[in-house]
């Protein structure tokens, strides 16, 4: 080659591997010498890596840190491309593989046709119920008998001997339920009176202006409850007296059984059976 200046040279964009540069080699009592362009790609790229890992913290993949067998269980190695698919291929093959829902293994795989049969057996005509009369713990009810044994559950808690009124409203419905008031019925009599079972829980105005007697029968006659009870008061000027029936009732009181005066209020109570106690404005 002529002597003439790099800048005269016809200029390659691209440099093939077997492109030659000169170089001065001063290793060797500097002697100029060649070099290909393939030799100095992988000089610098011998140096970069060195650079490279470095900075970013990791080992590139060469044949020392590569791994040709599934079972190392190193942290650092790579494996191979016949590892990885080795390894793959080996988590379901004809060896693991399962076509019985039956067996209870751990490690093998089931087959699509395995678990979809598994999963029809759940329910079908040879499992199912139509009726929860049958307590099995195998079979599966339909819907139409689960409903048919709500539906019946509930007609059953409302039906007529089931529901419960207060005051004569019902407790079904929503909202609050209105409990009025329970007012006492008064009972006026002008003369002699003898006590009858609706007077259970009433108050016995007796109005007369001479004396009167107020008879409390016996429980063959009148089968007032344990219980039962009655308020009566002397509205007239006579006096009331409180009368058992003699030999058959008893009537418990502290100071008598007669009234005190006009307005005077007394209270009986049957605490068992012909058995009453006698209270209030009362004298011998």
């Amino acid at each position: 080659m002529s002597n003439i200046r790099i800048s005269e040279l016809t200029q390659k964009t691209t440099p093939a591997d077997s492109d030659d540069f000169p170089i001065v080699d001063n290793a060797d009592t500097p002697t100029t010498k060649r070099s290909t362009w393939a030799n100095i790609k992988a000089t610098l790229k011998t140096y970069f890596d060195t650079l490279y890992q470095a900075a970013l913290g990791y080992t590139a993949e060469d044949a020392a840190n590569k791994e040709t067998s599934a079972l190392d269980t190193s942290t650092t190695k790579y494996p191979c491309n016949n590892v990885v698919k080795g390894a793959v291929d080996a988590k379901e093959d004809s060896a693991n593989k399962e076509t019985s829902a039956l067996d209870t293994s751990t490690t093998k795989y089931p087959c699509n046709n395995v678990v979809k049969g598994a999963v029809d057996a759940k329910e079908d005509s040879a499992n199912k119920k139509t009726s929860l009369a049958d307590n099995s713990d195998t079979y599966y009810p339909s819907q139409k008998a689960v409903k048919t044994a709500v539906d019946a559950k509930q007609a059953t808690l409302v039906s007529g001997t089931n529901i419960k009124t207060v005051n004569s409203t019902t407790l079904l419905g929503s909202g609050d339920l209105a409990v009025a008031p329970k007012d006492i019925s008064i009972n006026e009599q002008t003369d002699n009176y003898t006590l009858v079972l609706a007077d259970d829980g009433k108050f016995i105005d007796m109005n007369k202006a001479t004396a009167v007697t107020l008879t409390v029968p016996k429980n063959a006659t009148v089968a007032f409850p344990v219980g039962a009870g009655v308020i009566l008061r002397q509205k007239g000027a006579g006096t009331v007296t409180i009368a058992p029936v003699d030999g058959d009732v008893t009537i418990n009181y502290q100071d008598g059984l007669n009234t005190t005066g006009q307005h005077a209020v007394a209270a009986l109570l049957q605490v068992a059976a012909n058995v009453w106690v006698a209270t209030g404005s009362l004298e011998a």
